[in-house]
């Protein structure tokens, strides 16, 4: 699903947006030579390390409830965090820095 959707709504869209937008959808317009954002470095190592925390996530929720649903619930949890918690926070924090224009994450220096 990362693949698929997550990418595009986490690391896509434009300012001030809850989500992203479905322009990279699938990797829409990503080569192994695309830069990311100034050119750094590719897009695709920064896509595979963006997968990395969204795999890694669940499975640390899973830990709190492991063999107390069924597996069919499990998936259906796994599918609707990531679609209403993961990419939205992931987008407000990494992509448009939302959560600090509203002072969520502001730090001040005394």
């Amino acid at each position: 699903m990362v693949f698929f959707v997550g990418y595009s709504l986490c690391f896509s869209g434009g300012e001030g947006a809850i989500i992203g937008d479905l322009d990279k959808m699938f990797l829409h317009g990503i080569t192994p030579l695309t830069p990311f954002k100034n050119g750094g470095f590719p897009e695709l190592v920064f896509v595979a390390y963006q997968m990395m925390f969204a795999i890694i996530t669940p499975a640390l929720i899973t830990g709190a409830f492991a063999n107390r649903v069924t597996f069919k619930a499990y998936l259906i949890f796994l599918v609707v965090w990531q679609l209403f918690v993961y990419y939205p926070f992931a987008h407000m924090v990494w992509e448009v820095v939302c959560l600090q224009k509203w002072e969520f994450l502001t730090l001040q220096a005394e």
